[in-house]
């Protein structure tokens, strides 16, 4: 069987407990696919009003399901091609945080639609799922991707 946890061990603060109750729900030689926010320097309002508990480096998920009895089978960033707009993105919100002009919502900033951007980014996402069809890794994302299996 597979089990899907995606977006969701960010949001609890014993995450440890949470990969081990999901490693209990794994069936044995079942799947385990995920994902998480990367990156500790991404952290913004973003992350405070979506009550994330934590944003994850590669190693640190790895070794968080390693030490719930996963072996993680494939690993890598997600989302590489926006990387650089969200990085600039939250270090524009931060600056405008420091001088006290703060936008009313980050998250409804960050998840604004506009249409020709929309339609840009998915062509170029539709690239990056073939990459990771194949199993890939890829260098950079503002999320990661794991897929482990409970042996």
């Amino acid at each position: 069987g597979l089990i899907g946890a995606f977006d969701v061990v960010e949001h609890i603060a014993d995450d440890a407990a949470a990969l081990n109750h999901l490693f209990e729900l794994t069936e044995q030689n079942g799947w385990l696919l995920m994902t998480v926010p990367a990156y500790r320097h991404l952290w913004s309002r973003f992350d405070d009003e979506s009550c994330h508990c934590r944003r994850y480096a590669r190693r640190e998920l790895r070794n968080r399901l390693e030490a719930a009895g996963y072996r993680v089978e494939y690993l890598t960033f997600l989302f590489t091609s926006i990387y650089p707009i969200v990085w600039l993105q939250r270090s524009i919100d931060r600056l405008r945080v420091k001088a006290g002009n703060p936008a009313d919502s980050a998250v409804l900033n960050e998840l604004q639609i506009v249409p020709v951007i929309n339609e840009m980014l998915r062509a170029v996402l539709t690239q990056e799922a073939r990459l990771i069809g194949g199993r890939v890794r890829l260098p950079v994302g503002t999320s990661l991707l794991a897929l482990a299996r409970r042996p």
